[in-house]
């Protein structure tokens, strides 16, 4: 019987490997992490528009990734009770139930923000603990702009695109 050679096993195995590697790559981004399809909702670059402190008119309602924003419990209420042939008093549990999902999310999201907030400014003190006079003075500049730049964020998504009508 041959024996096989070792430089033979230790490039198989690291062929294998390799190739292992590479269709794990693959499958990640095409299967698993697929691209952003809906081109008219980028990226998010920062903390969810209705997470902008010291704001208490921010209402996730509208906002993408809300739980139960008002488009999508119509939809779900018009197509269950459609497709499973609701009768009247199961239309309006059903409608009951998710009323009590977004005022369930909407203390979420409240709490979450508030929790958020306290976090952000915890960390902005300790970080202008850190500065001299002077420094201080630019971080609040800094921070000024960035917080600005958020609230205008936050008013351009809670717009609705002329394409999303």
């Amino acid at each position: 019987m041959l024996r096989p050679d070792r430089r033979w096993m230790w490039t198989s195995v690291a062929l294998t490997l390799l190739v292992g590697a590479c269709l794990g790559v693959v499958i990640d981004r095409l299967l698993i992490r697929p691209p952003n399809v809906l081109a008219d909702q980028p990226t998010s670059t920062g903390p969810p528009p209705w997470f902008v402190c010291n704001q208490s008119t921010a209402d996730p309602e509208n906002e993408p990734g809300y739980l139960y924003p008002e488009r999508f419990r119509k939809g779900l209420l018009e197509g269950l009770s459609r497709d499973l042939n609701l009768g009247a008093t199961q239309h309006r549990d059903l409608e009951a139930m998710l009323e009590d999902g977004r005022q369930g999310a909407r203390k979420f999201w409240e709490d979450s923000r508030h929790a958020y907030c306290d976090i952000r400014d915890a960390f902005r003190s300790s970080i202008r603990e850190l500065l001299s006079p002077d420094q201080r003075v630019e971080f609040d500049h800094m921070l000024a702009a960035l917080d600005q730049k958020n609230i205008e964020r936050a008013a351009r998504s809670a717009t609705p695109s002329a394409e999303s009508r």
